[in-house]
């Protein structure tokens, strides 16, 4: 994990638990711990994002075996279930989370961005 996997809430959370803790930040101390608290951060997400789709699976596979009971034997319903479970079970954790590795976007992006989207919320409620 390089110095750029540390986002600015890592920094900042690292610089409150130092105070906190009535320890002096220096540079270095302050990065180790921001280091620290990202991994901590990533790893979190994978969990939550695990636990969310062992859910989800876990609910497709109820809700298909509830549908084979009722007398439903639909041979398109069971493969669409089947190309669900598959594509959920194939979801790359870092997408799901937004946690990936990404070049950090510039200001200009970000306010392209926020143009773009206000734009379509604006289109969406003129509709």
């Amino acid at each position: 994990m390089g110095e750029n996997d540390c986002w600015d809430v890592d920094r900042l959370a690292a610089s409150r638990l130092l105070a906190s803790l009535k320890l002096e930040p220096t540079a270095e101390i302050l990065q180790e711990t921001a280091r620290h608290l990202a991994r901590h951060r990533r790893e979190s997400s994978a969990f939550s994002a695990e636990r969310v789709r062992a859910k989800i699976v876990e609910d497709l596979e109820a809700r298909s075996v509830d549908h084979l009971r009722s007398g439903s034997k639909s041979h398109d319903w069971a493969m669409g279930v089947g190309f669900a479970e598959l594509r959920v079970a194939s979801l790359d954790l870092d997408d799901v989370t937004d946690q990936g590795l990404r070049k950090p976007r510039s200001k200009g992006t970000i306010l392209r961005s926020m143009v773009r989207e206000a734009r379509k919320d604006d289109a969406s409620y003129g509709a």
